[in-house]
Protein backbone atom coordinates (compact mmCIF):
# COMPACT_ATOMS: atom_id res chain seq x y z
CA UNK A 1 0.00 0.00 0.00
CA UNK A 2 1.00 3.58 -0.56
CA UNK A 3 3.50 4.75 2.07
CA UNK A 4 3.07 1.48 3.95
CA UNK A 5 5.95 -0.67 5.19
CA UNK A 6 6.78 -3.94 3.45
CA UNK A 7 4.45 -6.83 4.18
CA UNK A 8 6.44 -9.91 5.05
CA UNK A 9 4.66 -13.08 6.10
CA UNK A 10 5.97 -14.69 9.31
CA UNK A 11 8.08 -17.85 8.99
CA UNK A 12 5.91 -20.88 8.26
CA UNK A 13 3.00 -18.82 6.89
CA UNK A 14 1.97 -18.94 3.24
CA UNK A 15 -0.64 -19.65 0.63
CA UNK A 16 -1.08 -23.24 -0.50
CA UNK A 17 -1.49 -23.42 -4.27
CA UNK A 18 -1.46 -26.39 -6.61
CA UNK A 19 -2.45 -30.00 -6.56
CA UNK A 20 -4.87 -31.03 -3.77
CA UNK A 21 -5.31 -27.46 -2.47
CA UNK A 22 -8.37 -26.25 -4.37
CA UNK A 23 -6.39 -23.24 -5.60
CA UNK A 24 -4.84 -23.50 -9.05
CA UNK A 25 -3.48 -19.99 -9.66
CA UNK A 26 -2.01 -16.94 -7.97
CA UNK A 27 -3.02 -13.54 -9.31
CA UNK A 28 -0.76 -10.73 -8.10
CA UNK A 29 -1.25 -7.05 -8.88
CA UNK A 30 1.18 -4.19 -8.44
CA UNK A 31 -0.26 -0.69 -8.92
CA UNK A 32 1.78 2.47 -9.43
CA UNK A 33 0.39 6.01 -9.33
CA UNK A 34 2.91 7.17 -11.93
CA UNK A 35 5.40 5.51 -14.26
CA UNK A 36 8.26 3.85 -12.37
CA UNK A 37 11.62 5.64 -12.43
CA UNK A 38 14.50 3.62 -13.93
CA UNK A 39 16.22 3.22 -10.53
CA UNK A 40 13.06 1.92 -8.82
CA UNK A 41 13.41 -1.58 -7.33
CA UNK A 42 9.95 -1.94 -5.80
CA UNK A 43 7.65 -4.81 -6.63
CA UNK A 44 6.71 -8.25 -5.40
CA UNK A 45 8.96 -11.14 -4.42
CA UNK A 46 7.29 -14.53 -4.61
CA UNK A 47 9.00 -17.47 -2.92
CA UNK A 48 7.79 -20.89 -4.04
CA UNK A 49 8.34 -24.05 -2.00
CA UNK A 50 7.58 -27.65 -3.00
CA UNK A 51 5.95 -28.46 0.35
CA UNK A 52 3.05 -27.15 2.41
CA UNK A 53 3.60 -24.54 5.11
CA UNK A 54 2.33 -25.13 8.66
CA UNK A 55 0.13 -22.00 8.76
CA UNK A 56 -2.29 -20.79 6.07
CA UNK A 57 -2.24 -17.11 5.15
CA UNK A 58 -5.39 -15.31 4.13
CA UNK A 59 -6.85 -11.91 3.42
CA UNK A 60 -9.96 -10.57 5.07
CA UNK A 61 -11.63 -7.49 3.58
CA UNK A 62 -14.15 -5.41 5.51
CA UNK A 63 -16.51 -2.56 4.56
CA UNK A 64 -16.46 -3.51 0.93
CA UNK A 65 -20.01 -2.34 0.22
CA UNK A 66 -21.23 0.98 1.57
CA UNK A 67 -22.35 4.35 0.31
CA UNK A 68 -21.41 7.88 1.31
CA UNK A 69 -24.19 10.48 1.06
CA UNK A 70 -23.37 13.35 -1.34
CA UNK A 71 -22.31 16.75 0.02
CA UNK A 72 -21.54 15.32 3.46
CA UNK A 73 -18.64 16.83 5.39
CA UNK A 74 -18.11 13.68 7.47
CA UNK A 75 -19.51 10.18 7.34
CA UNK A 76 -18.54 7.25 9.57
CA UNK A 77 -18.30 3.79 8.02
CA UNK A 78 -18.65 1.50 11.03
CA UNK A 79 -17.72 -2.12 10.63
CA UNK A 80 -16.97 -5.19 12.69
CA UNK A 81 -15.25 -8.50 12.07
CA UNK A 82 -17.30 -11.19 10.43
CA UNK A 83 -14.73 -14.00 10.52
CA UNK A 84 -16.14 -17.40 11.48
CA UNK A 85 -14.05 -20.56 11.46
CA UNK A 86 -13.21 -23.64 13.44
CA UNK A 87 -9.59 -22.45 13.58
CA UNK A 88 -8.34 -19.39 15.46
CA UNK A 89 -7.41 -16.27 13.50
CA UNK A 90 -4.08 -14.62 14.27
CA UNK A 91 -3.88 -11.16 12.76
CA UNK A 92 -0.38 -9.81 12.20
CA UNK A 93 -0.91 -6.96 9.74
CA UNK A 94 -3.63 -4.40 9.11
CA UNK A 95 -3.99 -1.93 6.25
CA UNK A 96 -6.74 0.63 6.83
CA UNK A 97 -7.14 2.82 3.77
CA UNK A 98 -9.66 4.78 1.71
CA UNK A 99 -7.91 5.25 -1.63
CA UNK A 100 -8.45 8.97 -2.31
CA UNK A 101 -11.80 9.29 -0.52
CA UNK A 102 -10.87 9.57 3.14
CA UNK A 103 -9.27 12.26 5.26
CA UNK A 104 -9.41 10.75 8.74
CA UNK A 105 -8.98 6.98 8.97
CA UNK A 106 -8.67 4.95 12.14
CA UNK A 107 -9.24 1.49 13.53
CA UNK A 108 -9.99 0.36 17.05
CA UNK A 109 -9.20 -3.02 18.51
CA UNK A 110 -11.57 -4.82 20.83
CA UNK A 111 -10.94 -8.10 22.63
CA UNK A 112 -13.35 -10.58 24.09
CA UNK A 113 -12.59 -12.92 26.99
CA UNK A 114 -9.03 -11.57 27.07
CA UNK A 115 -8.18 -13.28 23.77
Amino acid sequence: GRNAPDLRLPEGVGFSVGQNTGIKYIVAQVHYLTARPEDDHSGVTLLLKPHAVPYAAGLVSFASWFSIPPLTKSHLIKNSCCFKSYQPLTMFAVRVHTHALGRNVYMTRETWNKT
